[in-house]
This record gives structure tokens, C-alpha cells and sequence, in this order.
């Protein structure tokens, strides 16, 4: 993966720092924790109603609807981690001379850039140096 996104680097830049992020932290970032208890209410609940339609012999109709909203609880509370899982994969950061630049994406790589010319401030945050790489220019 970071061949790819080294070669959208220009011919005349140089790479200062380039680095993924830290994998162990991808699970609970942000307002996951306000959406773990939700996303169990709502895949108890789905779970409930399809086993209830099921059992009490209801239309195919209602066991189709209740589907629906199992497959989205089991995504909101399970899969989701696996999605976010594949995209920490494929985040990868190159800061050259010239430009940050950012890959991502899970079955199309995207890239971003940024001109450092036009930053006017930065201010940088991170838990630790473990996965760093410094180059000398």
C-alpha cells in the first residue's frame, strides 16, 4: 500500500515523515462509546422481533421487514469494527517538503493532499513515538 501513495509523489519531492496510525486505538475512538449502548438495544430488539414474528408464524412479509433491521444491527454493532478495521489498513500518511498527503479507502484508494504553503497554523497531537519514522533531508 504506501508504494501507491508514494507514487503520487511529485519527481522533486522529498519525504520528511510517513507512518500509519496505531491499530490498537481504531476500536473506541470518539463517540463510539455513546453508540455501543444504542447499537445493542437496537440489535436486541431486531433480534427479539424476528424470533417473535417467526415463532408466532407471521406473514413473510414481517420476517422479511424484521431482517432488514437485523442485518443493520448486526452491522452497527458488529461489523462496523471489521469495515473500520480494513480502513486503518489502508490509511497511510506522507508528509514531503511540499505537501501532506493521505491515503484511504477499502476497495478504491483515495488520495488527499494538502499544500503546505496554504497551512497557516498546525497544531499536532499524538499518544506515542512507537511507529514513527524520521527522514533526513
Amino acid at each position: 500500500m504506501e508504494n501507491q501513495i508514494k507514487n503520487q509523489l511529485m519527481p522533486d519531492e522529498k519525504i520528511i515523515w510517513e507512518g500509519k496510525p496505531d491499530k490498537k486505538s481504531f476500536l473506541f475512538m470518539g463517540p463510539s462509546w455513546f453508540i455501543i449502548p444504542f447499537t445493542f438495544l437496537w440489535f436486541g430488539f431486531a433480534l427479539f422481533w424476528e424470533i417473535t414474528a417467526w415463532a408466532s408464524g407471521a406473514p413473510v412479509f414481517f420476517l422479511l421487514f424484521g431482517g432488514l433491521f437485523v442485518a443493520m444491527g448486526f452491522y452497527i454493532t458488529i461489523g462496523r469494527f471489521f469495515v473500520a478495521s480494513r480502513e486503518y489498513d489502508n490509511l497511510y500518511y506522507v508528509l514531503t517538503d511540499k505537501r501532506a498527503v493521505i491515503q484511504q479507502g477499502i476497495s478504491n484508494l483515495e488520495f488527499q493532499s494538502v499544500d503546505l504553503k496554504k497551512l497557516s497554523d498546525i497544531e499536532l497531537h499524538f499518544k506515542s513515538l512507537t511507529s514513527l519514522k524520521v527522514f533526513s533531508r
